[in-house]
């Protein structure tokens, strides 16, 4: 408004809205599609805004980031059994957050059973030994990754030909070689791309291990 030229005073306060005619109203797009492109395009404020919402929803009262972490981790523990979950937040983003790759399977076999996150979950290409997709494979992946310097994982879902499908939870790192990272200043860490090109191999050669192990 001040920009515009127009001064605004501060006005009373008042202790139920006055009436009058709604403006603009502007609708989102349905909860799941929102969830779509933030599983697409790994779109960590959307993460974080959905998951203080559902604590929200959850205990009628807004609450920190690290509180409703917290509140996550408890849902994890009652609602899926899983115990040890310890996120600090709801993007991934924080180092201080602990899940493990048994956990983290564990709950996406028990979610899996309303049929909602499979189908919002990206498609994960398997790759041949010249590197291209390898459209002849027959194992079908919808999965989520996860990427950093010297830290690589995927999550999701794995089927063969007879479509029987497989849980799985990959995590990959090099504490080592990550701890010599300056995240404030290295934008291409020297060893970091072919680290996590050898690591996205290993995670196809072990979901194709664990499909011909488990669905035949």
């Amino acid at each position: 408004a001040n920009v515009e030229g127009i001064e605004l005073s501060v006005g009373n306060a008042r202790k139920s809205a006055p009436g009058g005619i709604i403006l603009l109203r502007r609708q989102s797009a349905p909860l799941v599609e929102i969830l779509r492109g933030m599983l697409k395009f790994s779109t960590n404020l959307t993460a974080e805004v959905v998951g203080l919402y559902a604590t929200l929803k959850r205990s009628g009262r807004p609450m920190s980031l690290r509180e409703s972490a917290e509140e996550m981790n408890a849902w994890a523990e009652q609602a899926l059994g899983v115990p040890d979950a310890g996120f600090a937040d709801h993007s991934g983003l924080s180092e201080a957050s602990r899940m493990s790759a048994a956990g983290m399977a564990t709950v996406l076999a028990r979610v899996h059973s309303d049929g909602r996150l499979k189908p919002i979950l990206k498609r994960f290409d398997l790759r041949n030994e010249q590197g291209g997709i390898d459209r002849k494979n027959p194992v079908q992946v919808a999965a989520k990754t996860g990427t950093l310097f010297f830290v690589s994982a995927l999550a999701g879902y794995a089927s063969g030909p007879k479509k029987q499908e497989l849980a799985f939870a990959i995590f990959t790192a090099n504490d080592q070689l990550r701890g010599k990272v300056d995240t404030k200043n290295d934008t291409r860490p020297r060893g970091a791309s072919n680290w996590n090109r050898r690591s996205r191999r290993l995670q196809q050669k072990l979901i194709e291990f664990w499909v011909n192990a488990y669905t035949t």
